[in-house]
């Protein structure tokens, strides 16, 4: 999922992205789990954090941290198995990071949060259109089907 997702981002966007790292936020040193991230809202310990842009420095590339167990957080597990469920949860974040990158490659005078964000709106879309257009029509069908159903069953109980 991880791979199909990022091969929609144009590579001018990725230039400098060396790693994209899925983990459990329980694997952070606890030093780094109390790191405090974010500003305003969005403030708080890393450890209860989604995702982490982390910049390029002399050592290394450019990379993404995702928190697999705090992106899940929340979702019941037979969930999972829902066409899309893990997609819905997982992709907005790890766009939203990317638009980090894209934030900090770039000189974007905007705010950093108001651009990822952006990214994150703008490739969803993206992703969502090309990995799900055939339930998108599937759908459209079943509505058109069940609506009159559902209105006739309404209609007869009154």
């Amino acid at each position: 999922m991880i791979g199909e997702a990022m091969a929609l981002v144009p590579e001018r966007y990725l230039a400098g992205l060396e790693l994209i790292l899925l983990r459990d936020s329980s694997s952070l040193r606890p030093s780094k789990a109390k790191q405090s991230l974010g500003r305003g809202r969005r403030r708080g310990p890393r450890s209860r954090t989604r995702g982490v842009y982390i910049h390029a420095n002399k050592e290394a590339g450019a990379q993404i941290e995702l928190y697999i167990d705090n992106i899940f957080r929340g979702v019941k597990r037979i969930l999972l198995y829902a066409p899309g469920v893990k997609a819905t949860h997982l992709v907005p974040v790890l766009y939203h990071e990317v638009g980090h990158h894209i934030h900090s490659s770039r000189s974007i005078p905007k705010n950093r949060e108001a651009v990822a964000e952006e990214y994150s709106e703008e490739f969803s879309k993206l992703y969502y259109r090309h990995k799900y257009s055939r339930w998108r029509f599937l759908l459209k069908v079943g509505l058109a089907v069940l609506k009159p159903l559902s209105k006739r069953a309404r209609d007869r109980s009154l």
